[in-house]
């Protein structure tokens, strides 16, 4: 998979230590951006993987089911995107660019629901119905009592829980405890956007307050 959006260039830790008063923010930033890099590079490897969970489980699912067992891919995914705004958060506060930070900023929304994504799963025992913790929800049931796993369940509020089970995916979306995500290869492109804006913008302010006019080292973000 590939796309006109990645960075052509990734600024070198020279930059960031000679751009910043103190070195060991410079440091920080270098290793923050470098992991960026790496998580960049597998969210494409993630994404292939997503869809091809996807495709093997229609195959083995009857085409009415409505859930697929797709949880452990696209929750890695989530965690790429999780990893990739942490290393975003770290270069900002290390180096304290200011148009890095708008960059971020612009898309800080896209990348703090995917980090929600991640959220649902890791922490998806607080979410149950009948849990002890902050985010629990409430379970939804048909308004006649009705028997699941054995279990008569009954209420007077709407729903079904099938979407705390297994989630569920529609074409490319991805919906689970009420929320939806994109997970096919439209959302990897949009965070190659959102990545390429923001190292150029790294890049850029670190030439201009290192004041070399030596080009940063040139090379694909995936080697």
């Amino acid at each position: 998979m590939t796309s006109d959006s990645e960075p052509a260039q990734w600024p070198d830790s020279f930059y960031l230590i000679r751009a910043l008063s103190g070195e060991n923010e410079g440091v920080a930033a270098a290793i923050a951006l470098q992991t960026l890099k790496t998580y960049f590079a597998f969210a494409r490897v993630q994404c292939d993987r997503v869809q091809d969970a996807l495709v093997a489980a229609q195959r083995r699912l009857p085409s009415e089911a409505k859930s697929l067992p797709g949880w452990p891919d696209i929750h890695l995914y989530f965690i790429v995107w999780d990893t990739v705004f942490g290393m975003i958060n770290a270069v900002c506060a290390h180096t304290q660019f200011p148009r890095a930070g708008r960059i971020r900023r612009q898309h800080l929304k896209t990348l703090e629901h995917y980090r929600d994504g991640r959220d649902d799963f890791e922490h998806f025992h607080e979410r149950l119905p009948g849990s002890r913790g902050k985010k629990s929800r409430p379970l939804l049931v048909e308004h006649s009592p009705q028997e699941i796993h054995d279990v008569v369940v009954s209420g007077d509020m709407t729903g079904s829980l099938e979407v705390w089970q297994s989630g569920r995916v529609r074409g490319t979306s991805f919906t689970f405890a009420g929320k939806e995500w994109d997970v096919g290869p439209n959302s990897v492109i949009h965070l190659e956007h959102i990545v390429s804006e923001f190292v150029a913008a790294v890049l850029a302010e670190a030439q201009d307050i290192a004041g070399q006019s030596r080009p940063a080292v040139s090379h694909n973000a995936i080697d």
